[in-house]
C-alpha cells in the first residue's frame, strides 16, 4: 500500500507534560506522566491520538452528521507516537500490560508504517505500570519494547 499521509501533517507536541491527553483515561495519564518524568528527554516530539487504518464504509443514505462521526471514529487511534533521532516509537499506554496491548501495539505499528511510510525504523512500545508475567516471552518474539513505570 502506498502511504497516503505525511508525518509532517500530524500535530507534534514538545516532550513535556500537557493538561490533556486525547482519549487517555486517568489511570493511563498517571502511567504516561511517570514515563515523561523519566524518559521525555529522549524524544524530540510526541503526536497524540494519531489515526491509522482505513475508514469505515458509510451508507449513502446516512445524514451528514452520522457520516462525519463514522469517519472520525472508525479509524484506529495510537495513544502516542514518539519521535526520536533514530526511531519512531508507537506507544500504547496501559496501567497493566495485558494481552490486548500486544494486539494493539502490533496493529498500530503495522498501520503506521503502511499509512505514513516513515524513513526511520518504527518500534512497538508498551508503557505500563506492570506486566502479566505470561506475556514476558512474547516481548522478544514480537519485538515489543516494554517500559515499566
Amino acid at each position: 500500500m502506498v502511504a497516503q499521509n505525511n508525518i509532517k501533517n500530524l500535530r507534534h507536541f514538545p516532550p513535556t507534560s500537557r493538561l490533556k491527553y486525547p482519549h487517555m483515561f486517568p489511570l493511563d495519564i498517571g502511567v504516561w506522566e511517570r514515563f515523561l518524568d523519566i524518559y521525555a528527554n529522549l524524544y524530540n516530539t510526541f503526536v497524540y491520538d494519531a489515526r491509522v487504518g482505513k475508514k469505515t464504509w458509510i451508507p449513502k443514505h446516512w445524514n451528514a452528521d452520522y457520516k462525519k462521526d463514522a469517519r472520525e471514529l472508525s479509524q484506529l487511534r495510537i495513544d502516542v507516537c514518539g519521535f526520536r533521532d533514530s526511531t519512531i516509537d508507537i506507544i500504547e499506554v496501559k496501567p497493566r500490560f495485558s494481552s490486548s496491548a500486544i494486539g494493539q501495539v502490533l496493529t498500530y505499528s503495522h498501520l503506521f508504517i503502511e499509512d505514513f511510510a516513515p524513513k526511520k525504523p518504527v518500534r512497538a512500545v508498551v508503557v505500563a505500570g506492570q506486566i502479566d508475567p505470561n506475556l514476558q516471552p512474547l516481548l522478544e518474539k514480537y519485538k515489543i519494547t516494554y517500559i515499566q513505570v
